[in-house]
């Protein structure tokens, strides 16, 4: 479709292998991004399960680590319900089955004109 994207540094599907990466290899991971980058909760789908937050700089990330830590682990055990919609059943079954995971993606590049 074309559709500009910001760009996805890593997608992680283990928990251990997403702290343990970030924690000790960030700076390789996001190799001279602008930032903020993003780290987002790929099977938290729903703006209310609040699951991106921004990282505005490789220093922010290491001096916030421990509170970061704490977001992923949360993150990664919660799941969306949209109990208020009335499709929150439907939903519920498909993002139930979600696995977690969780990515950091860059900063949106707005692009010039057509």
């Amino acid at each position: 479709n074309q559709f500009p994207m910001p760009k996805v540094f890593k997608v992680w599907r283990d928990k251990a292998k997403a702290i343990e990466e970030l924690k000790n290899g960030a700076e390789r991971i996001l190799g001279g991004s602008r930032f903020p980058v993003f780290l987002k909760s790929c099977h938290l789908t729903q703006g209310s399960s609040k699951g991106t937050i921004p990282v505005k700089s490789l220093a922010y990330l290491r001096d916030s680590w421990a509170s970061i830590e704490r977001w992923i682990s949360y993150k990664w055990q919660y799941r969306s319900d949209d109990w208020e919609r009335p499709w929150a059943a439907d939903m519920n079954k498909l993002t139930d089955v979600l696995p977690p995971g969780l990515l950091v993606q860059g900063p949106f590049d707005i692009p010039d004109g057509p």
